[in-house]
């Protein structure tokens, strides 16, 4: 299956093969963020503010979580918690077996509006921030580990290799950061904005700034 959210409110299912309809889900608001799928269950938000469970077969709601907050980002899914932004710039983990929240981080200012998708390693959570912070988190508490400021917002989802933080920000830079510490490792000036998502190959990653252009980089 297709699934795919809408500014129509519907969260929409299709036949890949015959792009056939199959579905779709009835909402408040606009469907902004990409759909999680995990296993027998679709999570997504929404900016009526609700965090949504749903059967990826028959298209029914299973439960949700009012978060009363315009939720644009996409959910990260770990286990049975989601960890989800919002437009808000709070940071919310969710247990999704009581559809509860685990625990949540305030926004630093009213610029910290969370566009982006965490990054979930095996004991942390990484987001960016439009208050132009990378921001790490201890996965069962929410305790911060560490903080690294850009010079411009960031809109794009950082990417875990390894043990590194790969992530572009709007200051036209490509960071790598060192995942236990937040240190920087290396950075690259492109001279363009950056507000999408790395992709990682074995050797290489690429990275497309706002003016188009696709960028390659790899090992010398």
């Amino acid at each position: 299956m297709v699934i795919v959210g809408s500014y129509d409110y519907f969260l929409h299912c299709i036949d890949p093969r015959t792009g056939r309809f199959m579905w779709k889900l009835e909402t408040n608001n606009f469907v902004h963020g990409t759909p999680a799928v995990s296993g027998n269950y679709i999570v997504f938000g929404g900016c009526d503010g609700f965090l949504r469970v749903v059967n990826p077969l028959t298209g029914q709601m299973k439960q949700d979580a009012d978060l009363g907050v315009y939720i644009a980002s996409s959910p990260a899914l770990s286990d049975e918690y989601a960890y989800v932004g919002s437009h808000e710039g709070i940071f919310y983990c969710i247990d999704l077996q009581n559809m509860i929240i685990k625990w949540e981080k305030p926004a630093r200012n009213e610029y910290s509006v969370i566009l982006a998708t965490p990054a979930v390693s095996s004991s942390k959570v990484v987001i960016g921030s439009e208050d132009k912070h990378m921001y790490c988190y201890n996965k069962s508490d929410g305790k911060k580990i560490w903080e690294y400021r850009t010079d411009g917002r960031i809109t794009g989802s950082a990417v875990i290799s390894k043990d590194n933080v790969l992530f572009g920000s709007r200051d036209g830079r490509v960071y790598i950061l060192d995942l236990e510490n937040g240190a920087g490792k290396w950075q690259f000036d492109t001279g363009r904005p950056i507000s999408c998502s790395p992709a990682i190959t074995e050797n290489k990653f690429f990275i497309l700034t706002e003016d188009g252009s696709l960028l390659a980089f790899a090992e010398k």
